[in-house]
């Protein structure tokens, strides 16, 4: 871990407009409906935290670009040639952005949870409340690790590019996962489709969990058998993508110029 990396990278992250602009959108998004609805309807939001879509955003927010910025205005090789590994390079980037992005979520929940403590605080189960922050933490991290790497294949804010077309192939994939061998009226588009099915829902699973990668804890509080799976998966997942975003900068040819 280099702090000074990780330094540089919050303080980039900071100063682009763009960003934070968009950062504050969706920090304010969630909020602003959990007060109206409370306002309106005088009932308390029972999914309130269980949406882990903010997570993603602010991710994908703070990770554009994280390694690819500096690929395209060709200061990487000239960080490079101070005393900083690869390794240290990679790992403060995941942990730059990551981070970032789960103190935001973490500040977006407490506000969440102030606005519904003001007139139902019976309603907060202090447990579930803590579960949920404590999962878009993972995916926080989780994002960053897959954005890491997609940063380091391509150039400038090109990975967020590649990123939407997998969420598009996974959604594909899943609607194919969903067809039913036996509403296909032709014997030989039923065993294409049963054929295609098996794949395409394994294809689903994975994509989907590299996309957004993260723990269901509630499966762990319940002590279900699957619960190492899912543990061992997210692990995978992160340390697999920061391991070979390690693997491609090192086998890069860096250019000093300019994209």
């Amino acid at each position: 871990m280099n702090w000074a990396v990780c330094k540089n990278t919050w303080r980039a992250c900071a100063s682009s407009k763009v960003r934070m602009i968009l950062l504050a959108v969706c920090f304010m998004a969630p909020i602003l409906e959990r007060t109206i609805q409370i306002c309106s309807t005088n009932e308390f939001p029972t999914d309130v935290l269980s949406d882990t879509n903010p997570a993603v955003y602010m991710a994908l927010i703070w990770c554009s670009g994280v390694i690819g910025n500096q690929v395209s205005d060709g200061t990487l090789p000239l960080l490079f040639s101070r005393p900083v590994s690869t390794v240290q390079y990679v790992t403060s980037k995941w942990f730059a952005v990551g981070s970032a992005a789960a103190l935001t979520c973490l500040a977006q929940s407490l506000a969440e949870l102030l606005i519904a403590l003001c007139d139902y605080p019976f309603m907060i189960d202090p447990v579930s409340a803590a579960t949920r922050v404590f999962v878009r933490t993972l995916i926080s991290f989780g994002v960053a690790a897959f954005f890491t790497l997609l940063s380091s294949l391509v150039s400038g804010l090109k990975d967020l590019g590649v990123y939407f077309l997998l969420v598009i192939l996974q959604t594909i994939m899943a609607g194919l996962a969903q067809i039913k061998a036996d509403s296909v009226p032709y014997p030989f588009w039923k065993a294409v489709v049963q054929a295609v099915i098996p794949s395409s829902r394994a294809g689903s699973d994975i994509l989907s969990g590299l996309l957004r990668p993260s723990i269901d804890i509630e499966l762990m509080m319940s002590a279900a058998t699957a619960v190492w799976s899912t543990i061992f998966f997210y692990i995978a997942a992160v340390t697999g993508c920061v391991a070979l975003a390690v693997f491609v900068l090192n086998r890069k040819e860096l250019p000093y110029s300019v994209d």
